[in-house]
Formats: C-alpha cells, structure tokens, sequence
C-alpha cells in the first residue's frame, strides 16, 4: 500500500503524525488531542507550542504528494486534521 511507502521518507515524530492520521481516519482528530497521542508520554511534555504539529505538516506535505497522500485540516481553533489520498 503507498501509505507504507510513504513512512520511509519521514522522521520518527513524523511517522507517528501519519500513524495517528492513518488510525483516525476520516473521522480527524483535533490538533489538540493529535498533540496529546504524539506527546503525551514525554517526560518533558513535548515542545513548549503546538505549532509544531503545522511546521511538521508542511514539511510532510511533498513527501505524501508523492505517494497520493496529504494531510488536510479544517476549521479553525478545533480544526480536524486527517489523512486523505489525492
């Protein structure tokens, strides 16, 4: 499956991004709890903004293209991010 493929070209924390997005599936998830799942067990709670999440998706977006994925998000404060093929 391309979604397999697509692993190979990520870092770890990016990998677990996708494994979360590729578990949730259309339903999304919420920056906030997607923030939790990748975070929550660091000891030091994980980067101090959850910015992060939106500097990782840009840097995953070519990478996914090329396999026929993105990560789509929307809406605002909430916005549901998932996983989706192109």
């Amino acid at each position: 499956m391309p979604e397999y493929d697509a692993l190979s070209g990520l870092t770890q924390a990016q990998q677990r991004i996708f494994n979360v997005l590729e578990k949730v599936g259309q339903a999304g998830i919420t920056r906030n709890d997607l923030f939790e799942r990748i975070y929550g067990d660091d000891p030091d709670g994980g980067p101090d903004s959850r910015n992060i999440l939106n500097v990782q998706r840009t840097k995953m977006q070519r990478g996914l293209a090329k396999h026929g994925l993105r990560i789509v998000t929307q809406g605002g404060h909430y916005s549901l991010w998932r996983l989706e093929k192109i």
